[in-house]
């Protein structure tokens, strides 16, 4: 009778697991401030890829998208994935997988629709209407409250309907990071967690697994193939390390056993590739990065810390005036420099700020010291009028009250310079939020423009001039690889 009976649950909760078929929107917020969020819900019951499905603003009672932003990645089943602003409050920005300042700006009479491959699929409020401050849902509105979508809905529909939700008083965070009173069973959690450990590991010098996302164990049983002799199995069982160098890549498997509560373990097989210590052609002043040769991770980046700042020397602020002259001049015109928001070439005659002046690439207003404000290699010639519309926004894909676009051709350089400032300065961060004291944004977007806008020579002169006189270098310059092995 009892296995009867459990077998009835099972059979009933996958019914009705079943009568999902595609995301929907669960969560809208419209609070104070920059309070904007809305949440999409996976119940499909598989991973569901995020590619062709996006987020559009419609303001005002317009009939087309003021704002589009496209979604990426995977959601889980049973996962959420959060769109905020990002100077919404840090209780949201902890839940939220992508940054749209753009798309969650929202009032309560604005329209904002949920898409796949071009097609509305979900909505909130109504496209082509003007209501004039909000939609009436239930007690409350589209206005100052958080709306969530009631567990019966088990679907998108492009029709709003307000029935389908229930109202909370303005910002209300408590719902945010999770949808639906069905909690997956451990067998889900656990396939989770072994679909998250890479298929391969390039091995440089040591790789830590950590544990899963919900909680699975992950321990390391063996290293298979020629990379056995040339690996080490720390006591940890779940870190390995290269035993020895290679002059060539060194190929096997390693197996890891995923363990979850009372669930049966399963057995990973991830390839395994040792590679060589010289796999990074260090031949860009060999001698300057061999303290770094071999690293990977976080073992890379505290070796470049301990590079750039033994090497580094003292230079003013007021220096700084006749070195970008150089390090920025006009590579067909060295009488003239080139100013980096613009792109126009002007006279590098130092006029006190009234042709051009140094821009914070990582503005100043949010370093500490001295010493931060005047490092070469943030500083970069600016048109005046651009330098003070900037101010100190954070980087991304729109140019608004918050954010700032450069043109093209420096995305890469702006990148790498703050990849720079935030390995050099231990009390620096790059975040995915609107930045405080201490931190620059958005690092998402920066990685991305890292690979879109690759080093050219104006970059390398411009490291070589400034190592001449600061004595140190930006090694995302040098060897631009540094950013996936640290990051990546």
């Amino acid at each position: 009778t009892t296995t009867e009976e459990t077998t009835t649950t099972e059979e009933t909760t996958t019914e009705e697991q079943n009568l999902i078929t595609e995301l929907f929107i669960s969560e809208y917020g419209e609070g104070s401030s920059y309070n904007k969020w809305i949440e999409i819900y996976n119940g499909t019951g598989e991973t569901v890829d995020l590619s062709g499905y996006s987020l559009e603003l419609y303001s005002n009672g317009a009939s087309s998208p003021s704002q589009t932003v496209g979604l990426s990645g995977s959601i889980d089943n049973y996962d959420v994935y959060v769109i905020a602003h990002a100077s919404a409050d840090s209780s949201i920005l902890a839940e939220t997988d992508l940054i749209s300042s753009g798309v969650a700006n929202w009032n309560g009479d604005d329209a904002v629709t949920f898409s796949k491959d071009g097609v509305i699929i979900d909505i909130i409020g109504f496209v082509g209407e003007d209501p004039g401050s909000e939609w009436t849902v239930g007690t409350g509105s589209t206005a100052n409250h958080t709306l969530l979508r009631k567990e019966t809905v088990n679907n998108p529909s492009a029709v709003f309907d307000s029935t389908e939700w229930e109202v909370y008083a303005v910002d209300t965070f408590d719902y945010i990071g999770t949808h639906s009173d069905i909690t997956p069973d451990d067998s889900i959690l656990l396939q989770q967690d072994i679909d998250d450990l890479p298929d391969t590991i390039e091995l440089y010098n040591n790789y830590v697994l950590g544990q899963g996302s919900n909680g699975s164990t992950y321990t390391i049983t063996s290293v298979d193939g020629d990379a056995a002799s040339y690996v080490n199995i720390l006591a940890d069982e779940n870190t390995i390390e290269a035993a020895q160098e290679t002059e060539v890549d060194v190929t096997g498997t390693m197996t890891v056993v995923v363990t979850l509560n009372d669930e049966d373990p399963v057995n990973k097989i991830i390839d395994l590739i040792v590679k060589p210590a010289d796999n990074f052609n260090l031949d860009v002043y060999p001698e300057y990065y061999a303290d770094a040769d071999g690293l990977s991770g976080e073992s890379l980046l505290i070796a470049l810390n301990i590079i750039l700042s033994d090497s580094y020397s003292y230079v003013s602020y007021d220096d700084a005036r006749y070195i970008l002259d150089e390090s920025d001049a006009d590579p067909n015109n060295p009488d003239n420099l080139i100013l980096v928001y613009t792109g126009n070439s002007i006279d590098s005659t130092w006029d006190y700020g009234a042709t051009w002046n140094r821009e914070h690439v990582w503005p100043q207003s949010l370093l500490w010291d001295s010493i931060q404000t005047s490092d070469l290699h943030n500083l970069k010639p600016s048109d005046p009028l651009v330098n003070s519309s900037r101010g100190n926004k954070y980087y991304d894909y729109i140019t608004s009250s918050e954010a700032f676009e450069p043109r093209d051709e420096v995305k890469g350089d702006v990148a790498r310079i703050l990849f720079y400032m935030m390995v050099m300065y231990d009390d620096l961060d790059l975040v995915d939020y609107a930045p405080s004291q201490g931190e620059m944004a958005l690092f998402t977007v920066l990685l991305q423009w890292h690979e879109l806008d690759p080093v050219d020579d104006f970059e390398r002169n411009r490291n070589n001039v400034i190592y001449s006189y600061q004595g140190n270098r930006n090694p995302f310059i040098d060897y631009p690889e540094f950013v996936e092995m640290i990051w990546g």
